[in-house]
Order: C-alpha cells, then structure tokens, then sequence
C-alpha cells in the first residue's frame, strides 16, 4: 500500500527531471484489459525475451475526454495508458532500434510536423502516431531479423 508521503516523494522527485511532463491522476490496473491482450499475445509469440521483461508491468486508466462526446461528460471518460510498459520497451530497444527510431524522428521533425506543413484548421500527422507505428513495427518484427535477411545478397533470398 503506497502512502500519502510516498506519493509527494516521487511527485517531488518526477517534477526534478528536466523534461516536460503531464502529471495525471491514474487508476493502475492489476490486469490486462481485454482488448489489449492481442497485442500482448503478438508480442509475447514474436518477441518472447521483451514480452518477459513487460508482462508483469502495468497498465493505469487515466482521465482523458475523447472529444467525441459533450464537454460536461469529459470529466467521465478515460483511455488506457501504457506508459511504463512503453518505457520498458524503449528501455529494451536494440541498437538498431534505436537508430531506426531516431530515423523516423528525424523525418517527423524536419519533414511532417505541423510547424512545417499545416495552415490554420487543418489536420495534420501527430508524433503521436509516428511513435504508435514505430513501436507495433518493433512488436510485429524484429528489426534486427529484417536487417538482417535486407542485408544479404538478392540471390540469398
């Protein structure tokens, strides 16, 4: 059982870190939601070694308006975080995740971000979404295997 001190603590010791953060009060689940086990399940078939190192992490609920519904109702709506499991993730990454990764942010920044490319009103392509490809391409493949068969002669193929 965590304490109210405990609490201020890591709250304390989280708004130290030099980086930009939201904090958010969240529900931490002690399961796998449902309609997230086919995610996990791929993860577990195709990354065996990484699904041991997240399986026992959790997932929060937390506080989140879809904007889909009226604003008074915002207040009772949340969305699934997978915060900490996609920190281990990152944590996990092998070299040439990284680089693909940084690859990809590179491209995002320079190349799609809204400074760059959208006027007033108009839709436009979120990191967000960047990241969520990048992460179900490292769940779907082991990039190291890609590169790997990428790098042998088109005859060996």
């Amino acid at each position: 059982r965590t304490t109210t001190n405990q609490i201020r603590e890591g709250r304390t010791e989280y708004i130290k870190r030099a980086e930009e953060c939201d904090l958010v009060i969240a529900f931490k689940l002690k399961f796998i939601p449902s309609v997230c086990r086919t995610s996990f399940n791929r993860i577990k078939q195709n990354r065996p070694q990484l699904y041991k190192n997240i399986r026992n992490l959790n997932v929060y609920l937390v506080p989140k308006w879809s904007q889909k519904t009226p604003s008074d109702q915002g207040l009772l709506e949340f969305r699934l975080s997978f915060s900490v499991i996609e920190g281990k993730i990152a944590e996990c990454r092998t070299e040439n995740e990284k680089i693909l990764n940084a690859v990809a942010r590179s491209i995002y920044y320079k190349y799609i971000h809204r400074s760059k490319t959208v006027k007033q009103h108009q839709q436009y392509i979120t990191s967000y979404f960047i990241k969520t490809c990048f992460l179900w391409m490292c769940e779907e493949y082991y990039i190291d295997n890609v590169i790997v068969y990428l790098e042998r002669p088109s005859f060996d193929r």
